[in-house]
């Protein structure tokens, strides 16, 4: 595939190059370790969502460094590895629905840029690849479980703009990734698929039932299951063996091959449940040598063969029984029985109704749960006292009263969830993983002997990290607060050495949003143990570290000689300014004057919640919600009479608006709402301010305003329609204003604007070679433009622009082919622009680049190997720019990038 690369001569890269500063030498180095004991950010398993291959499950889990990422085990410490990082650093791609086919893992996950979409790893590090951007761009496609229906892989995947479904077949690449038939472009739900050899079967909205053999062809109608509308909560249900599969519904239990010949009534209804109860669902089950057996809410334990004789009753429990899992040994079936009388009762049965029946294994003064096969005759469960969780023991049985006992661990474990087997139980392996939740987060196994139970991975005991996690300059410094222990965040200052960095203030706890303002930064934080946050500033010192008002304080910005605010008291997020320098806070206008009903009769006061877009005409350009009009426009002048609606952009009004509550008897009545413009993105050119607003009939565009309602307008249409263009990252350069907006059926195009329609004008279409894209993070440094685009075939990846269409492009592949180099924290830092990204080799880690390929270089691997250090953002002072980042040994702590 072509791709778009930035090409510049020698001449004008070495005249380039020397105007600028010294390059920044790839010498990272922590600063200093803050946090040396404590981990605020632990990680976690999902046992639950996990596939299974011989001997090995794969299933999600996070640490601190990468996130929910998708792992694998084999039950030992080696063979328990992180396979991916899709969604590059800490964030979370969330795998699910895991299923493994042929060696091949398929599960759905998203790396931050394309959505929820289908992607496939051959079960080693670093192989994982997108199968396919199905629904193109950041929306998902919500692709359901891959199953293997004859010789196809097939699933389903959601689409949530449109609430249809499509049933799609794949061989695991781009080009064999193929829509079979599209369903409900109206909405419905459809059920995941369950494959009866050479066809699978699903459900559209849990009556309407299908079969499929992975042509559109072959995907037809099959028959209408049948509801019990007096029974409410009833579902039919389809249950798979070989070949065939079993259906229950109010008619009663059937069996069907997929073929309207091959689906007859076993037996109906009223021969299997003879109780009238709320409900006959059929929802604890087991497969056992070809035998279905399962328990219906009446408390009837059914049995079927598949054919009329062989389908009957086998037993019969209380209604009000609580039947709990089934573990399906080899010679026979192993359950759980409870009701409000005492303890559930573990029980066995063969599938018969003659003396071999059902008998009681175990009735002691415990609760067993979660009873899990571990292959042969042998089974675990957890046993204990709810109230005593420290109590909670691990048991094991071979399905006779004898051979049921407690394991002889240590005491004071506590168990989280359940067993779940290791591969299918076809091979053999007899060993189960669970979940130790106290004292420590992490992965046990268990083959139901002591010697066999161990831990085999801690997700828990991870290096402290104190982040930093907020951070602003303060003359040459950085101020930033760290996280010391579970409960303290307190402030401190460095000058980027481990001998100059020190604590600042102890009392001012988990400090954010730093504005600076003179010779000191204003701030909110919370003291220690308190909340809510309230207003701080502090000028480098100790003792000029100090609190300034009790209320909050967030989204500043700077009118005259003032600071204006979004601040929290009693009235909620209101305008609120104050001089920065004495203690003097004043509220300026409560804009949103009404009341709003939390839970059970309890009311809190409305809040506007102001945001600050720039100064105008002498007034102080915001977005606020008055609790009428929605939000929208608005300018203050700092008092409360010139505080005033601009313009109600989108003029459309809601009923349903809640009444005040008795406690704030004098607050208005209102009986509708406006809806909201939602103005974001204010960039000031000029004597104007730009930014993006949805006025209710052509979507989200450009406006412009210069503070008065005959000065606020669309600057232009860019996309006809409800949909709009959804202009975003507005950003002044070269004496223009430029951003990205959609392009429909083409991803996005970079624009630029002087503020009239006339001089708004499309720089470049992203598309490459007909793939579309999708940018991020305009950002401008050593004399251009620079963002992160995302396109199917070169993944998410840094490109830069002088401003016109011949210097828009690649700046060049860091990671190669379609995987993504996830470009993030865009920062200028004199003349190179630093960011951090992920080349497939090193993991995540600082980079800079002067926008060619040949000046584009990692500056360290901090974190060796594919582990990432996950740096920023980044904050320049005098000679170094501070970061946060984990080396995967001291955990996330404040680093140094030398500048010169």
């Amino acid at each position: 595939m072509a791709v778009r690369q930035l090409g510049f001569s020698l001449t004008a890269a070495l005249a380039l190059l020397s105007a600028l500063p010294t390059a920044l030498p790839a010498e990272p180095y922590l600063v200093k370790d803050l946090n040396t004991s404590s981990p605020f950010n632990r990680g976690q398993v999902d046992l639950a969502n996990r596939g299974i291959g011989p001997g090995v499950s794969y299933f999600s889990a996070a640490d601190p460094a990468h996130g929910a990422e998708l792992w694998r085990s084999d039950g030992t410490p080696g063979g328990t590895e992180r396979l991916t990082d899709i969604c590059a650093g800490p964030c979370n791609s969330l795998p699910a629905s895991i299923s493994v086919h042929a060696g091949r893992v398929f599960f759905k996950a998203d790396d931050g840029f394309s959505g929820d979409e289908l992607w496939v790893s051959d079960g080693t590090p670093g192989s994982e690849r997108r199968v396919r951007d199905l629904c193109p761009g950041p929306c998902s496609a919500y692709p359901v479980r891959v199953e293997e229906v004859g010789d196809r892989l097939l699933f389903f995947s959601y689409f949530q703009t449109s609430s249809r479904y499509e049933l799609w077949q794949t061989d695991g690449t781009r080009e064999g990734t193929l829509r079979v038939k599209t369903f409900c472009p109206d909405g419905c739900y459809v059920s995941e698929l369950i494959p009866i050899g050479e066809r699978a079967l699903f459900s559209v909205d849990n009556v309407d039932l299908w079969v499929t053999d992975g042509t559109a062809g072959g995907t037809r109608f099959l028959r209408r299951l049948r509801f019990d509308f007096s029974s409410s909560g009833f579902l039919p249900s389809v249950i798979p063996s070989d070949g065939f599969a079993w259906m229950w519904d109010a008619d009663g239990l059937w069996r069907t091959d997929g073929t309207a010949a091959g689906t007859v009534l076993l037996k109906p209804m009223d021969e299997l449940a003879t109780e009238s109860v709320f409900s006959h669902d059929l929802d604890r089950l087991a497969l056992w040598h070809g035998l279905l057996v399962g328990v219906l809410d009446s408390g009837e334990m059914i049995r079927s063969d598949g054919t009329p004789e062989g389908t009957f009753r086998i037993a019969s429990f209380p209604s009000s029984s609580a039947l709990g899992s089934f573990a399906a040994l080899d010679s026979e079936i192993l359950f759980l029985v409870g009701d409000a009388s005492g303890p559930s009762v573990l029980w066995s049965t063969r599938g018969t109704a003659d003396t071999t029946g059902p008998k009681i294994v175990l009735e002691a003064a415990v609760e067993p749960t979660s009873l899990t096969r571990l292959g042969g005759d042998r089974a675990v469960f957890l046993a204990g006292l709810s109230q005593y969780l420290d109590k909670t023991q691990i048991w094991v049985t071979d399905g006779t009263a004898a051979g049921t006992r407690p394991l002889a661990l240590p005491p004071g474990f506590v168990y989280s969830g359940a067993f779940y087997p290791i591969g299918n139980g076809a091979t053999g392996d007899r060993r189960a993983l669970f979940f130790r939740e106290f004292p420590g987060d992490s992965l046990w196994i268990t083959d139901g002997t002591e010697a066999g139970t161990h831990e085999v991975r801690s997700f828990r005991n991870v290096p402290g990290s104190s982040g930093p996690l907020e951070q602003a300059a303060l003359e040459g410094k950085l101020v930033f607060s760290a996280k010391v222990s579970e409960a303290r965040a307190p402030l401190f200052i460095s000058d980027g050495t481990a001998a100059g960095t020190g604590l600042l203030s102890e009392r001012a706890n988990n400090a954010f949003s730093f504005f600076r303002f003179g010779d000191r930064l204003l701030f909110s934080a919370s003291r220690l143990g308190g909340y809510p946050p309230t207003m701080w500033a502090t000028d480098g010192t100790p003792a000029g570290t100090t609190r300034v008002s009790r209320y909050g304080f967030s989204h500043p910005a700077l009118l005259g000689g003032q600071v204006l605010f979004s601040g929290f008291s009693g009235l909620g997020d209101e305008l609120m300014k104050t001089d920065g320098l004495t203690r003097t806070v004043q509220l300026v206008k409560d804009i949103d004057p009404f009341v709003v009903e939390m839970s059970h009769h309890r009311c809190e006061a409305e809040s506007s919640r102001p945001v600050f877009g720039g100064v105008v005409g002498g007034r102080l350009i915001l977005a606020a919600d008055d609790g009428r009009s929605g939000r929208e426009l608005w300018a203050s002048d700092g008092t409360p009479a010139g505080t005033v609606l601009v313009r109600d952009i989108n003029p459309g009004r809601t009923p349903g608006a809640p009444e005040p509550c008795e406690d704030f008897p004098d607050a208005p009545r209102r009986h509708d709402t406006g809806l909201s413009s939602d103005p974001q993105g204010f960039v000031l050119l000029g004597g104007v301010a730009l930014f993006s607003a949805d006025d209710g009939l052509r979507g989200r565009e450009l406006w412009v305003t210069n503070g008065t309602f005959r000065g606020t307008h669309r600057v232009a249409d860019l996309v006809p329609g409800p949909r709009g263009s959804a202009p975003h990252d507005l950003l002044r350069f070269h004496g223009q204003v430029y951003f990205l907006a959609a392009n429909p059926g083409r991803g996005e195009s970079l624009w630029r604007t002087d503020g009239t329609a006339r001089g708004t004008t499309r720089v470049l279409d992203l598309t490459l070679d007909g793939l579309p894209s999708w940018g991020r993070g305009l950002t401008v440094a050593a004399g251009r433009l620079f963002f992160t685009v995302y396109n199917e075939a070169t993944g998410a990846e840094l490109w830069a622009s002088t401003g016109d269409a011949s210097g828009t492009g690649l700046v060049t592949d860091l990671n190669p082919g379609p995987g993504n180099s996830s470009a993030q924290f865009l920062t200028a830092v004199g003349g190179v622009l630093l960011f951090t990204a992920d080349d497939g080799l090193t993991g995540l880690e600082p980079w800079r680049t002067d926008g060619t390929a040949a000046g584009t270089v990692c500056l360290g691997d901090l974190a060796p190997g594919r582990d990432a250090s996950s740096p920023g953002p980044y904050t320049a002072i005098k000679k170094v720019v501070m970061t946060g980042a984990d080396d995967g040994v001291h955990g996330r702590e404040p680093w140094a990038i030398p500048r010169d």
